[in-house]
């Protein structure tokens, strides 16, 4: 039994700086750019509207479609999104190596209502969940980000 201690601590001191210099070198995810487009241009209040949210990694750099793209809202005063959260993609391995990437030329769609006009300028925040992949070196790796939303809202 002793000499088994004695093999795992060797391991674990051979092992431990290289996964010090693995940790190291890891970096940040990518931002991914966030656009919107709203329809209408100023929320009615009460009225429903739209946000069309575009998802611009950087170049090089391309989004996966499992296990899916997701953005969870937090409450925002004033607005009521539709849903709590917006997701794209599959929730299943996708087989066929030709659908692997997501198209970010396809919006995402969010329906809102606005609550009042107190406000002409609103924010909807949320937290984006991603799964990107380098395309020169082929590292893959989960992403996540904090996202503002501008929403414009007419005066009551």
């Amino acid at each position: 039994m002793p000499r088994i201690a004695t093999l795992t601590l060797a391991l674990l001191a051979v092992l431990a700086p290289h996964t010090a210099v693995a940790a190291k070198e890891r970096r940040p995810p990518p931002k991914l750019q966030v656009k919107t487009d709203q329809q209408p241009s100023a929320a009615v209040p009460g009225s429903p509207a739209s946000l069309a949210v575009s998802l611009i990694p950087p170049d090089g750099v391309v989004l996966n479609r499992y296990p899916g793209i997701k953005i969870v809202f937090e409450a925002s005063p004033g607005l009521r999104p539709d849903v709590p959260e917006l997701f794209a993609g599959s929730r299943q391995p996708i087989e066929d190596p030709e659908q692997f990437y997501y198209d970010t030329k396809k919006p995402l769609r969010l329906d809102f209502v606005a609550v009042d006009g107190a406000a002409t300028r609103r924010t909807l925040r949320g937290t984006l969940s991603y799964f990107y992949c380098v395309k020169a070196s082929g590292f893959c790796a989960p992403g996540r980000q904090k996202i503002e939303l501008p929403v414009k809202v007419a005066v009551d």
